[in-house]
């Protein structure tokens, strides 16, 4: 099992990290995929998005 490890991000770091916020939000919602069954393409696309409206940039 991988040691859990939060870090916050702002910014320029969020944008930096996005494939693996990406990666990491498919292999968790893939234990339910009744419930959101994406591709990384939308979660690129939701991801920048969210972080377009928080004020940060990607």
């Amino acid at each position: 099992m991988t040691e859990l490890q939060i870090e916050h991000l702002e910014g320029e770091e969020i944008g930096q990290r996005l494939e693996q916020i990406a990666a990491l939000r498919l292999q968790v919602f893939n234990e339910w995929p009744y419930l959101y069954d994406g591709t990384m393409d939308e979660e690129r696309s939701c991801l920048r998005l969210d972080i377009w409206s928080s004020g940060s940039s990607a």
